[in-house]
């Protein structure tokens, strides 16, 4: 039996949250992969910063992110430029997309591939690239979970709708959004699944192991200067300022995950 879930906003509210879990659940079964060979994807953020100080190199202004970015895409004459409005956002090729998050974090998503070898040598590239255009002006690219110097608050934000958005709902839930858009970067990794069964196993699988690998992953020591005492700095940020995350139980269905049901 299947219990209801009580909205404090009324039967509108719970209309809309069924019609938004049902888009999920569609969501997901329609990305089932059949007769294929199993393949990964990975995400990998980055902070582009001074040498000397570790500071953050803003989106604007001269040998600011964005010129660094249209530098990077010269390298590649067949690239297509992701653009929203006037704003430059990125840009794609046939092996990996380079697209910037909230606060001028570069992002690499290398397209999904059966050989770990391969995504070690489109990344590898990618970074003597950069790296490139980066050396002349005394930058850095760090991949670390925390903005190792620069306050969030003085990081100003790309003026995309969405991070905009997202900014505006994160400052009525506290100060872990504004830190979460800001202040860090992460490597994410996707995997193919082949059946609904397959999909909670392995979205469970993640949770259970996901404390080891952040644990093995930790390569934070500051945050906004400040030198850390514990663990886990990014982590704390995102609990901050993450929505409520559904609970993942044995024997649930992609259904009942995805709608919070038990």
């Amino acid at each position: 039996m299947k219990a209801a879930i009580v909205y404090d906003s009324g039967t509108h509210t719970t209309k809309k949250m069924k019609s938004w879990a049902d888009v999920f659940v569609a969501y997901f079964q329609r990305r089932i992969k059949r007769n294929i060979v199993p393949r990964l994807g990975i995400e990998i953020e980055h902070f582009i910063v001074s040498h000397d100080t570790k500071t953050a190199v803003p989106y604007d202004g001269k040998n600011g992110v964005r010129e660094i970015l249209c530098r990077l895409m010269a390298h590649y004459p067949n690239a297509t430029v992701l653009m929203e409005e006037d704003l430059l956002l990125g840009f794609l090729t046939e092996y990996f997309t380079v697209t910037l998050e909230p606060a001028g974090q570069i992002e690499i998503s290398i397209v999904p591939t059966e050989s770990i070898a391969c995504i070690a040598d489109i990344y590898a590239d990618f970074c003597r690239i950069l790296q490139k255009e980066l050396s002349p002006h005394n930058y850095d690219l760090m991949t670390v979970g925390c903005q190792p110097v620069s306050c969030v608050d003085n990081l100003p934000l790309l003026p995309k709708m969405r991070y905009r958005l997202l900014d505006e709902h994160f400052a009525k839930t506290g100060d872990g959004g504004r830190e979460m858009m800001r202040g860090t970067a992460s490597l994410q990794v996707s995997v193919d699944y082949f059946s609904e069964d397959d999909f909670r196993r392995k979205i469970q699988a993640a949770y259970y192991y996901s404390p080891i690998f952040k644990i093995l992953t930790d390569n934070s020591p500051t945050f906004e200067g400040k030198l850390l005492t514990g663990f886990l700095k990014r982590t704390d940020i995102w609990r901050g300022g993450a929505a409520d995350h559904p609970e993942l139980m044995k024997g649930k269905s992609m259904e009942q995950l995805l709608k919070g049901r038990s």
